[in-house]
């Protein structure tokens, strides 16, 4: 199953602590969630909010959006229908 990313920047979600970027799978819309924890730990991000997050997510969107891809198929959607992206996955 192959993902085709969304050309808008990925957003970020407070209630969550992650940032999301959207990406679709044939006619299937996913929602990918990287969390503030992989933000800091692998891209320097300091803080706990969308103003350090977001940016950064930006700017590492192809490795993000790459680990997307391996995960997308082998690990399960949350309950909410999340492909979440944890520190570990790097």
């Amino acid at each position: 199953m192959t993902l085709q990313f969304d050309d808008r920047d990925p957003v970020w979600n407070g209630a969550r602590m992650t940032v999301h970027f959207l990406a679709h799978s044939n006619s299937t819309r996913v929602v990918c969630a990287v969390s503030i924890e992989a933000l800091q730990d692998h891209f320097g991000v300091q803080g706990f909010d969308g103003d350090e997050a977001v940016p950064a997510a930006i700017a590492n969107k192809s490795t993000i959006e790459s680990v997307a891809q391996q995960l997308y198929g082998s690990r399960p959607l949350d309950p909410d229908g999340l492909l979440i992206i944890k520190t570990a996955d790097f």
